[in-house]
């Protein structure tokens, strides 16, 4: 599964990691998203 594809809302989003079956997150979340697009070479100063 690690670094397949999945298109949720059709937008592409590649796996970076998955838990182990039956662990689970303190947020009760069942998938984290990015809260940006990554961009290479993108630097920008901390606020």
């Amino acid at each position: 599964m690690i670094g397949r594809i999945v298109v949720l809302d059709d937008v592409p989003y590649q796996v970076a990691g998955v838990l182990a079956p039956g662990a689970r997150l303190e947020s009760g979340a069942d998938l984290w998203l990015p809260l940006r697009d990554a961009v290479v070479g993108d630097v920008r100063p901390a606020l």
